[in-house]
Parts: structure tokens; C-alpha cells; sequence
């Protein structure tokens, strides 16, 4: 009867060991996941930083383009302006 007694309560030790042992690895997993979490929210916040970023800058990109596009209007315009006047003190000249 010793014998079962002393192997039942070595058996029991050992559960309780095995117990631990598992708590402490469901802890490290459950750990080790939440920095998971947290690595990816960090990845994903950074990226849609990011992203709004980009989005900035290809609206002020197309902002310029036009305010460029109208400048040159603007230019073309102002020489051809200049090009008739020229035209005209030409014919002024000659008459």
C-alpha cells in the first residue's frame, strides 16, 4: 500500500509540474501573440501614415501640375500679345 501511496503522490507531483508547465507556455504564447498584435498595429499604423502621405503629395503634385500648365497659358498668351504688337510697330513702320 506504501508503494501505490508513494507512487500516487510522485504522480501527483509530476501532474502539478506538467500543470505549470503548461500555464507558463500558454502564458509565453499568449505573450508572445500580443507582441504580434501590437508589432502588426504598429506595421499598419505606420503604413497608412504612410499612405495618407503619399496621397498628399500626388494632390499637391496635381495642384502644381495645373497651376504650371495655367502659368504656361498665361505665357503663351503674353507672347503672343507681345508678337502682335511687334507686328503691328512692324506695319506702323512700314507705312
Amino acid at each position: 500500500m506504501q508503494l501505490r501511496d508513494g507512487e500516487c503522490l510522485r504522480l501527483q507531483a509530476r501532474e502539478r509540474e506538467l500543470l505549470e508547465e503548461n500555464r507558463k507556455a500558454r502564458e509565453d504564447r499568449a505573450s508572445a501573440l500580443q507582441a504580434l498584435e501590437d508589432e502588426r498595429r504598429a506595421r499598419a499604423a505606420d503604413h497608412n501614415m504612410t499612405n495618407e502621405t503619399l496621397n498628399d503629395v500626388l494632390a499637391q503634385s496635381a495642384l502644381l501640375r495645373e497651376e504650371r500648365e495655367a502659368a504656361v497659358r498665361e505665357r503663351d498668351a503674353a507672347v503672343q500679345c507681345r508678337d502682335a504688337a511687334v507686328s503691328e510697330c512692324d506695319a506702323v513702320i512700314k507705312d
